[in-house]
């Protein structure tokens, strides 16, 4: 569909009501294809956690009706405009379960457990293989809430789950995964249930450790000691609660780092304070990539 707007006559009061032509080109041409349109429209929602009731909102109906009146009224309302959502997913997820039946590899996974901030646990999973052109492809196949304990039959049920739905079952290959014992039961339940005449130590071989988080585990070490894991806790802990006083005591104990901490924290938590540190600085242009950082 092709939307023509062309320049506007305008009075000029200079010239006693003579028309003049706006400047500009001759005519703005809005080509649009309304499928088009609707893609990028989904987009701009989704990536940018835009609420959905947003599409009712008066301003920006106004904003794209001054654009084109004519595209105005093609715009949904949120109901609407959430069945546009579950078909694109529908769309791109079949799109998705064909390129991994062309892939020249198997399909590789990987999969993480954490806790959203309004307390859901939710698992991600993502595959990992060569596609029918020879390029290296990490696409993500589902993030859903884990219902019941995080216990590793509970995760291997979840993921044979998609495993099924993407019609993967035959091309499992290997798993990258962080260091839970958890994980080690999910994967040897996982590897049981899709290749029950793999021996144990072909389903060891098929699971492989994380390098990122043995690297985090390292640098907590060194810089934590070997306690690292408890200590974590106990600063998430008091940061949830806000206890200051906790965290303070908690990093008391790190010697040099914690002091090191507890001085950044000083300081971060007043404006004042801020503003005085920023006053001692006297290399503006050395330290330019340094005040960007976030400690």
């Amino acid at each position: 569909m092709i939307f023509i707007i062309p320049d506007h006559e305008i009075g000029n009061p200079i010239d006693g009501g003579a028309t003049t032509t706006s400047p500009g080109p001759a005519d703005f041409v809005f080509s649009f294809n309304l499928n088009e349109f609707k893609l990028l429209l989904i987009k701009w929602i989704v990536f940018c956690h835009i609420a959905f009731i947003q599409i009712e909102n008066k301003y920006f109906r106004n904003l794209i009706f001054f654009l084109n009146s004519g595209l105005a009224t093609f715009l949904p309302s949120r109901n609407t405009f959430r069945s546009w959502v579950l078909t694109e997913f529908k769309r791109r997820k079949e799109k998705l379960r064909k390129k991994l039946k062309k892939a020249r590899s198997n399909i590789h996974l990987s999969f993480d457990l954490w806790t959203s901030p309004n307390s859901y646990a939710i698992i991600a999973i993502v595959a990992h293989f060569i596609d029918s052109s020879g390029r290296r492809q990490s696409k993500l196949l589902a993030i859903r809430q884990l219902k019941g304990e995080h216990s590793g039959e509970n995760i291997a049920a979840s993921v044979l789950r998609f495993v099924k739905e993407y019609r993967i079952s035959k091309r499992v290959g290997f798993f990258i995964l962080d260091n839970a014992s958890s994980n080690d039961v999910a994967v040897d339940f996982i590897l049981r249930s899709l290749y029950p005449e793999m021996s144990v130590e072909a389903r060891k071989r098929r699971r492989i450790r994380c390098l990122a988080h043995i690297s985090n585990l390292v640098a907590k070490s060194l810089l934590l000691g070997q306690k690292a894991d408890n200590i974590a806790d106990e600063l998430d802990l008091a940061y949830q609660h806000a206890d200051f006083q906790s965290t303070s005591n908690v990093w008391k104990k790190q010697v040099v780092l914690g002091r090191l901490m507890n001085l950044i924290r000083h300081i971060r938590s007043s404006p004042q304070r801020r503003q005085e540190f920023k006053s001692c600085q006297t290399d503006s242009k050395g330290w330019k990539e340094f005040n960007l950082l976030e400690v």
